[in-house]
């Protein structure tokens, strides 16, 4: 079972709608697997209660710092922060997890441990891609090393922004367009992003810059445009984020037959070699550093393709979801154990405690009144009245001082005629 939850900001990660149809879900299906695929903020711990409240076996697919923001949540909410806290790392002592890289399964262990957790690299669909396309863009079957003789073309796609390594990119054009003797270099930008970095590129691209025969900005493609696009490329640079948990597009361009630099400290670096399926960048911050990589790329075109020969051998290798990533799955998902579950009960009851903030309860003294105006109601025994002057001027002049005494009061209706 594959449940699509809400993705909404729960309080304290609870939402009343999501818990009850994934039960009733659950009840209806009767899975043998539940899997949690990518759980962010504080939402999924509502479903995670309720997924272990039954008899089936349950796996959180991790790519994200979800340890994280459910500390920071917890900060967030210092009324209930430790609950939630403790309340999560009950959670994780029950659960099995696979993570998308070792930095991503280092970065989920800030609030206790899970029962266990594997890494599990994710998988790049090459059945996806058409088998004739692949044939022309294999490295083997291309003569020349370039793909356009005379040219070297460079490409940067995805989130183009600063934490993505994007101005590092837009320093290495400026770097080119100083250099004459480079000027068959070029680098093109797809995607969208941080509309302030877009908008500088674009100003500093204009018909009379030096820049502008070197940089291009294409705008946002769709993946499959893009894909097709890709093999006209000689270099994919992709510095990504240091804390990235994993990065598909490197596998997407390596799957076109890109070479690719990448910053060594992402997540899919770790299932990378340097200098024969992908480059590592020496210095994710230095534009001199990448500025010289590019230069040995540029002067070393055999190597170069033969570092895309064994992307490819890589990508079937490590990455193949049928022969690689299944069996994988298959065995950890075989050593799930199912520990006698809680009750969902339990769930509704968290839910109910945690439902509101706790300064947005009624005081004590506020429900004992609400508590005897109900009986009043309900009752309507005219002997009740006095207390209702109780009630009422403890509400006019603070609940804080009233004194409610019921202790000595006696109710007789045997006599009473109420209309």
């Amino acid at each position: 079972l594959v449940y699509h939850y809400e993705k909404l900001i729960a309080y304290a990660g609870y939402l009343e709608h999501n818990c009850i149809a994934l039960a009733r879900l659950i009840e209806l299906e009767e899975p043998d697997l539940i899997w949690i695929f990518n759980p962010l903020k504080i939402g999924p711990l509502g479903i995670i209660d309720t997924a272990l409240c039954s008899s089936a076996k349950v796996l959180i697919h991790l790519e994200d710092h979800l340890d994280l923001e459910i500390k920071e949540a917890a900060q967030q909410l210092p009324e209930i922060g430790d609950e939630l806290l403790k309340k999560w790392k009950s959670l994780k002592g029950k659960v099995h997890a696979v993570a998308c890289s070792k930095g991503t399964l280092r970065n989920n262990s800030l609030v206790g441990e899970y029962k266990a957790a594997s890494v599990i690299q994710n998988w790049h669909g090459l059945s996806l891609l058409q088998k004739d396309s692949l044939k022309k863009i294999k490295p083997e079957n291309t003569s020349e090393p370039l793909r356009h003789p005379g040219l070297f073309k460079i490409v940067h796609f995805g989130a183009l922004c600063k934490e993505k390594g994007s101005d590092l990119v837009l320093k290495l054009a400026k770097r080119i367009s100083q250099q004459p003797e480079f000027n068959n270099i070029t680098i093109d930008l797809y995607g969208s992003g941080d509309k302030f970095f877009i908008q500088d590129v674009v100003e500093n691209i204009t018909s009379q810059s030096p820049l502008a025969k070197v940089l291009t900005y294409r705008g946002f493609t769709s993946k499959p445009e893009l894909l097709n696009q890709l093999s006209n490329y000689d270099l994919a640079i992709l510095p990504l984020r240091e804390d990235e948990p994993f990065a598909f597009s490197v596998l997407d361009a390596m799957s076109c037959g890109v070479a690719v630099i990448v910053g060594a400290q992402s997540g899919v670096a770790e299932f990378l070699e340097d200098q024969y399926d992908v480059i590592f960048m020496k210095d994710r911050n230095s534009v001199d550093d990448l500025w010289e990589q590019v230069q040995w790329c540029y002067q070393n075109p055999e190597a170069l393709k033969e570092i895309r020969t064994h992307a490819f051998e890589s990508l079937s290798n490590k990455f193949d979801l049928d022969r690689v990533i299944v069996p994988k799955l298959n065995e950890i998902i075989e050593n799930i154990d199912i520990q006698p579950r809680h009750s969902f009960d339990s769930v509704l009851n968290f839910l109910d405690e945690f439902r509101y903030p706790p300064k947005d309860k009624p005081s004590p003294a506020l429900q004992e009144a609400q508590t005897i105006i109900e009986a009043m109601k309900s009752s309507k025994f005219w002997k009740l009245r006095r207390l209702w002057f109780k009630v009422k001027s403890a509400v006019g002049y603070g609940l804080e001082n009233a004194e409610i005494d019921l202790t000595n009061t006696e109710i007789d209706v045997r006599n009473t005629d109420i209309d």
